[in-house]
């Protein structure tokens, strides 16, 4: 028995390098001489319909490791009018960067592949409709219209895989948990059972990573490749202005003569349209800029000058970050700190992307924190420390949006049924019966769908088709005005409604696309501001919402760590030997600083955004109830500074620090009210369709 036993292992053992060796081949036929180290680890686990996590640096080939097996597969399986695999990326861009890479892998089995998202032309929807291709690219928020589509149901009938592109960037948000029971819904819909394969270049909680992309009930096998990238990076600092942080890059770039274009990150939009509009006056360097709210023509435009090479300058944000194949990129420039190790590694790694090849960069700052952050920043990325991401737990209002769409899937939906497909979606392993009930009764009561009680079902009703349509994305609601250039007819891109509210007056300038813009007039009622181009006039920087990315409490340690420890590199900053407090704020040690005649005092706390916001929120309303005076509060992951019209007294605030309460009832209490839980409950009440779109 023993023997046998063996023998059957041997068999195994060669079975798989002789699959691996055809594999091999298959990528040489496609032009690649070597088989990167994650494809020698992944493909044939891929190929024999595992469900996989591919963890692997920027550059290494991920792409290619997931779907020239999987095309190798579908190639003997393809059927006429059913889609076999689904590769679902969470930008648009993404999509057309991901159809260019893999149509020729694609091409090369005979299989049909086709790209839908929410830019898609009307004529290349139908003709999906009408012929489904063997493979569609597409993001969450279509795949949601596709399983109300009876057409499209029957082509996914037969679907076998689905690729999830990027999956750190869906784990903590609502965007994630809207897909994770869509992957759910597509299960129940097709007669194979699908395999599911997750590719990052940055997850740090691997096990729950693969939970997401699987499901409660399903194993995940998780491949990595633990090499690590290397990252050569300067980091600068500049005791000066914005100005002198342009002029600075401007030398550098100009002193490498670089033939490549150079990408310049910046972490919010309006630092971008700043940045770039300084450039354009100080150089004439040529100058690019691609963020999320320029218009699809201008940012393809910029995407094509990059795969072509043109020397230059791309200012950008993180829609530029993900796995875009842009060309060849010698050099990155980010401006600040990048707040995050992902976003570093993502960033950084978007230069000399290719196979072995460090990436380079510079990250220059007028900033001494992000001097000393960008330090704490590289260290963990030697170490491989990376963010865990918060898997977005359960969101009721994402789920009522599903069960609208399962009766346009399936008609009418037991309770019970529902329940064990919802759970089966590891966004929503932990509802219960009695949320699903409270969900539906809400639905029922706005008639959006028909609960049916006595016989525990459900359905749709006469408002659920429009409430279905007006809720599509998880992105919260804001209103968007298009601007659009009367010189050469063409949409630029889109302010927010804040924005356009304060300086939407006619005559006013502003800066989008780095360009100066003078407003004509603004039509309310189509959501359209009519623009001139100007020479000059002012910058007003446009604002839009949801920019800030945090801190965590690991590269705020390290901050505190650097700042009273000997690092190998010296800092440029003196501000930690300029300081008279008394005493370093670092990892162990929390410093108070007082301004009496101003009513104000700064605590000095390295403990990271989202614990220096909470203890914000507690000292203010604690110190508010105790004084009889309102105390305002504002932080960021290094202080929390408290100002009130009634005096401040030490006494109390060390009585606050040192008490013990009921720390969620207390912050529960402080955040009602306020206009950021407002905001967020506004809509959640339109998902929930109790509050209209109009």
């Amino acid at each position: 028995m023993e023997q046998w036993h063996t023998n059957e292992l041997e068999q195994g053992k060669v079975k798989n390098q002789n699959l691996l060796l055809e594999l091999e081949d298959k990528f040489r036929q496609l032009g690649f001489e070597n088989l990167t180290e994650i494809q020698r680890k992944a493909v044939q686990i891929i190929y024999q319909k595992i469900d996989s996590l591919v963890v692997a640096p920027t550059g290494s080939g991920k792409t290619e490791t997931a779907v020239i097996p999987i095309f190798t597969r579908i190639a003997k399986s393809k059927r006429l009018g059913k889609i076999k695999a689904l590769y679902v990326t969470p930008l648009r861009a993404l999509n057309r960067d991901v159809f260019r890479r893999i149509i020729k892998y694609a091409e090369n089995e005979d299989l049909s592949i086709q790209i839908r998202h929410g830019d898609t032309p009307q004529s290349v929807r139908r003709k999906i409709t009408l012929a489904p291709p063997d493979v569609l690219i597409t993001t969450p928020e279509t795949i949601i219209i596709l399983l109300s589509q009876p057409a499209m149901l029957q082509a996914l009938s037969e679907l076998e895989w689905i690729v999830i592109d990027e999956v750190h960037e869906l784990l903590g948000n609502e965007r994630g948990a809207q897909l994770s029971l869509s992957l759910e819904r597509l299960q129940t819909n097709t007669k194979y059972p699908i395999t599911r394969i997750g590719l990052s270049a940055t997850v740090g909680n691997t096990t729950e990573s693969a939970k997401f992309v699987v499901g409660t009930k399903r194993k995940c096998k998780i491949i990595e490749d633990k090499s690590i990238r290397k990252y050569d990076v300067e980091v600068k600092y500049l005791d000066g202005t914005i100005t002198d942080v342009v002029d600075f890059i401007i030398d550098y770039v100009t002193k490498y003569h670089l033939d490549s274009p150079v990408l310049l990150f910046t972490n919010t939009r309006g630092e971008s349209e700043y940045i770039a509009s300084i450039l354009r006056e100080r150089t004439g360097i040529p100058i690019e800029l691609h963020h999320g709210s320029l218009s699809q023509e201008v940012r393809e435009e910029t995407e094509a000058t990059l795969r072509e090479g043109k020397p230059g300058i791309v200012v950008c944000t993180s829609s530029l970050e993900l796995g875009l194949d842009i060309g060849s990129v010698e050099l990155v420039i980010h401006y600040g700190s990048p707040r995050q190790v992902s976003k570093l590694m993502q960033r950084i790694g978007r230069s000399k992307h290719r196979r072995g090849s460090s990436a380079k960069g510079l990250i220059v700052t007028n900033s001494p924190d992000d001097e000393f952050e960008t330090l704490a920043i590289l260290e963990r990325v030697k170490e491989r420390s990376i963010e865990d991401q918060v898997i977005h737990d359960g969101p009721l209002d994402v789920l009522a949006h599903h069960l609208v769409g399962m009766t346009m899937q399936f008609g009418t939906v037991s309770i019970d049924s529902a329940l064990n497909m919802i759970r089966k979606a590891y966004s929503f392993r932990h509802v219960t019966i009695e949320d699903l009930f409270n969900v539906l009764q809400i639905l029922h009561n706005g008639s959006i769908l028909y609960l049916d009680e006595e016989e525990m079902v459900f359905k749709k009703k006469g408002r659920s088709f429009r409430y279905f349509f007006e809720n599509l994305s998880t992105i919260p609601d804001i209103l968007k005005f298009k601007v659009f250039d009367t010189a050469s007819k063409k949409i630029i891109g889109s302010l927010d409604q804040r924005f356009v509210g304060d300086y939407g007056d006619p005559g006013n300038v502003f800066v989008l696309r780095g360009m100066q813009w003078r407003i004509l007039n603004v039509d309310d009622r189509s959501l359209k501001i009519n623009v001139e181009p100007v020479r000059s006039g002012g910058i007003n920087v446009p604002y839009w919402e949801g920019e800030n990315i945090p801190v965590d409490f690991q590269t705020a340690r390290k901050v505190g760590m650097f700042r009273t420890k000997k690092i190998i590199k010296p800092l440029a900053s003196k501000i930690i030997e300029s300081l008279s407090l008394g005493a370093i704020p670092d990892e162990k040690t929390i410093v108070v600083e007082s301004k009496r005649a101003r009513n104000t005092i700064v605590i000095h706390a390295c403990f990271g955004t989202r614990i220096n916001a909470t203890l914000a929120t507690l000292l203010s309303a604690m110190l508010s109830a105790k004084s009889g005076y309102l105390a305002d509060s504002r932080s960021d992951a290094y202080r929390i500074m408290i100002s009130s019209n009634g005096r401040i007294q030490e006494k109390g605030v060390t009585d606050v620090l040192a008490d013990n309460y009921d720390l969620p009832v207390i912050v529960n209490a402080s955040l009602a009210g306020t206009h950021n839980v407002n905001w967020r409950t506004w809509c959640v009440a339109k998902k929930f369709g109790i509050v209209g779109r109009e």
